[in-house]
């Protein structure tokens, strides 16, 4: 019977954790600012940060409380023809 050198007889995972490609290269990114975890990177954070402004733009909510719809109607959002609330982009980044 014939042995394997060493870096044959190694699971695959292994021998490309010795080869230098940590298993980390491929894990999701993850950073912490202020307290917070992140998993996604910022590119994404951005898009879903920006798609978020859109819907509340141009789709708003439905059944707002009546003391919501005072407060963001004074703030400059509004009510649309099918009575959703709407609230403007600058609205919503500043209230973040």
């Amino acid at each position: 019977m014939q042995l394997k050198d060493d870096n044959q007889r190694q699971r695959p995972r292994r021998r490309k954790r010795d080869a230098g490609t940590q298993a980390s290269d491929h894990a999701p990114h993850l950073s912490a600012t202020g307290g917070q975890m992140s998993v996604l990177l910022p590119d994404a954070q951005a898009a879903i940060h920006e798609t978020a402004l859109v819907l509340l733009e141009q789709t708003g909510i439905e059944d707002a409380p009546d003391k919501a719809i005072d407060l963001v109607c004074a703030a400059g959002g509004w009510l649309s023809d099918t009575g959703r609330l709407c609230f403007p982009p600058d609205l919503v980044d500043n209230t973040l």
